[in-house]
Formats: structure tokens, sequence, C-alpha cells
């Protein structure tokens, strides 16, 4: 055991196996729930044998999200290719590596998205006729959500046409890893393929910028002048991947889902389409994109959270997917309502984490939720909802397919 994943004097209990089984990609484990109540903030041995501390309470998790005092990524290694899978988030850990980010990385990406919509109104209406070419049934997320997701960001940094789909195939690999050292392999693969393939695109920019998001990141100084360095920007394309790619796609997937199971809510959206915003924020706080695993963060310093005492490096996982069902800031919080209101969810984060791509990932999936539903009014599930499958991988998680007919 790494020094940094050596129990704590407070991390003496039997740390529980973790990620938590679940049988529904629309419910978080059972054991959240309980842990709640009981144990908010309790320790868990990942799939990789290391120790962390996760935290289940909206309130400490929002708290934690917003804390300077903690860094992203986990707290010591990692072993096997999970280690090279999540290296890039050691590139921001340092703050004014993070700072530098939200500046120049972030603010490019919020003035992105008004830009973007002309694009992205094109995928996604090249995506909706590609659905009716394919009649019914027809998958909902391969020939939708999955196209456009991608489709926004190779527009966003520049991948050819005619390269999305190898793009495509190795962002399906590496967001599909899983703690299976093949998975891991293979996830490692990808990324070296992909990095290459990012390097060569950035070497381009670099000699000749354009007015394109990886040339505005490589041109564009920051208030002490300085610029973000190459291992800088290719991070920061992992994180659109991450954040930007699957994520979006399986929170449109889960969120269909949700409404195909829920036909009240359904018919509600249809009958007042000015739901679909507060709509897709119900599909982000019910079913989280990611597989319940959480964000791994570390403390950077010796204190407490909740009362219990975390010591600098220990490795602390925010559970997300817990705090969007916390009833204490939630009323009702198991019950699937599109037209919930407030709904401050933390499924983009909070404060010096907020997702810098949020504008953008909502301006997406409300364009694919309100389009899909003018165009196909009688859109309906073509298979019993307990037939959809869940995609695997310790990342993100959403239906494999979505058959639907109309």
């Amino acid at each position: 055991m790494s020094p940094r994943h050596q129990r704590s004097p407070s991390m003496t209990a039997q740390p529980m196996s973790y990620p938590f089984a679940r049988d529904d990609m629309l419910e978080p484990a059972a054991e959240f729930s309980r842990l709640r109540v009981e144990r908010p903030v309790v320790p868990v041995e990942l799939p990789t044998g290391g120790n962390a501390w996760l935290l289940t309470r909206y309130e400490d998790v929002r708290q934690v999200l917003g804390d300077p005092r903690f860094a992203r990524g986990f707290g010591g290694p990692q072993p096997g290719g999970f280690a090279s899978f999540l290296g890039y988030l050691a590139v921001f850990a340092a703050p004014e590596a993070q700072a530098r980010f939200r500046r120049v990385a972030g603010k490019a990406l919020l003035d992105c998205a008004d830009q973007m919509r002309p694009a992205v109104s094109r995928l996604v209406d090249e995506a909706l006729s590609e659905l009716a070419a394919a009649g019914p049934p027809a998958d909902l997320v391969g020939l939708v959500q999955l196209p456009v997701s991608i489709g926004v960001i190779c527009e966003l940094i520049g991948v050819p046409h005619e390269y999305q789909h190898t793009f495509r195939s190795w962002a399906d690999t590496f967001l599909s890893i899983s703690p299976a050292a093949m998975d891991q392999e293979k996830a490692v693969a990808a990324q070296a393929d992909m990095d290459r393939y990012v390097r060569g695109l950035l070497a381009e920019r670099a000699a000749a910028p354009g007015d394109d998001y990886l040339s505005t990141l490589l041109t564009t100084p920051d208030v002490d002048g300085v610029r973000m360095s190459e291992e800088e920007v290719i991070a920061t394309t992992y994180a659109l991947l991450v954040s930007g790619y699957q994520t979006v796609a399986h929170s449109l997937g889960k969120g269909m889902l949700a409404l195909f199971r829920n036909p009240e809510q359904l018919a509600a959206l249809r009958a007042d389409p000015q739901l679909a915003g507060s709509a897709v924020e119900e599909f982000l706080r019910f079913a989280p994109p990611d597989a319940g695993f959480g964000m791994p963060l570390h403390a950077t310093t010796d204190l407490e959270v909740a009362g219990v005492p975390i010591a600098a490096g220990e490795s602390v996982l925010v559970g997300v997917w817990s705090a969007n069902r916390d009833e204490e800031t939630f009323p009702k919080a198991h019950h699937f309502d599109v037209a919930r209101r407030p709904n401050q969810h933390l499924s983009f984060g909070i404060g010096i984490r907020y997702c810098t791509g949020a504008a953008l990932a909502r301006l997406q999936m409300e364009l694919v939720l309100t389009r899909l539903l003018e165009r196909f009014p009688r859109l309906a599930l073509a298979v019993p909802a307990e037939q959809v499958e869940a995609s695997s991988g310790m990342v993100v998680e959403g239906p494999k397919q979505l058959p639907v007919t109309w």
C-alpha cells in the first residue's frame, strides 16, 4: 500500500467495496440512502486496490466541490492502465494550472456556445433526418445522440469530417474503461492514438492559427501572460471528451428512457414544449450520466468533512448520484418531474469545479429534445423498458441502444 493510500487513524473501519452494485441505470445504488443517514463520509476500497473517502450527502458534496483545498485526481498512484487513463487530471492538479484552465479554456468554451448554435442545430437536423430515413424501429442512441455529441466536439476542435469516425472509435474505447486489465490496455492504446492525432492538430494550429477553439487555447495568454502548454491543451481535449461526448449523449439517453418510463411526464412535455429547459435539468439530476463512481479528488492539507478527519493526500470521491437524490435538498427526490423547480443539481459541479462546457451541453440537449418531439410527435419506445440494456464502463453509462418507433 503506497504512503498516500495508507489509512488515516480515522479510516480504521473496514472499507466498503466500491463502486456499489446497481441493477437499474436510472437508479442510484441502494447503499446511498442508508449512508446519507448513517455514515455520510465512509471509507471505500477502489477496484484498483486503493482507498478513498466517499461523500454521499448533498451539502457535503457541494462543500467539497467548492473547496480549493481539494485538488483533482486521486491522491496516490492507481495501478496499471487506470493510472494512464486518469493521468490527464493531474495536469490541472496544481491550483495555478486549474485557474488558468478556467480563465482561458473556460472562457473560450463559453464564448463558443453561442457561436456553435448554428453548427449544433445543423448536426441535430442531420441526425434526425438519418433517424427518419432509417425508419422505425430505429436506435436513438446510435443515430442521434452519439453522432450529435461527437460531431459537436469535432466541430469545436476542428477534426475534419473524414476523420470523425476514427476519432469517435478512439473516444468510445477510451471512455469504456473498466477494472478489467484487457479493457485498460485497450483504453491506453486508444488514448495513445488519440494523443498523437491531437498533437498533429495542435502542430497545424501552431503553424497557422485560426479562429477555432484549439487555436484560441494555444494563442490566448492568461492574465500573467502565460499561455496554456501543449500538455494542458491535450488535457483540455480529454476533458472535453469526458464532459461533452458520451456524457451528454448518455444524459439524453437516460433522460429519454425516464420519459418513456413515465408517460405522464412525456405527455406534460408534449403539451408544454416550454418545459424543455427544466426537463433537461431533471434529466441531469435524476440520472447523471456517470456510472455511479463519482469525481475523484484528494485533500491537499489535513482537514475535516462533516466532522471526519481527512489527511493531506487522501482520496475523496464526491457522490453526485447520491447528492442529487438527497431528500433533504430535493422534495420527492426519487420522483422524476420535468417541471421541477428549483433544481440545483450537482451534475455540472459547482464553483471552482463547475463544468465549463455546461452551456454548450445544455444547448445540445435542449435542441435534440425539442426538435425530436416536434418532428416525431408520436415517438415511443419500441421495446419494453426493461429490455433496454446499459452500457458498461466506470466513467459514463447509458442505454446501449434505445429502439424507438413513431
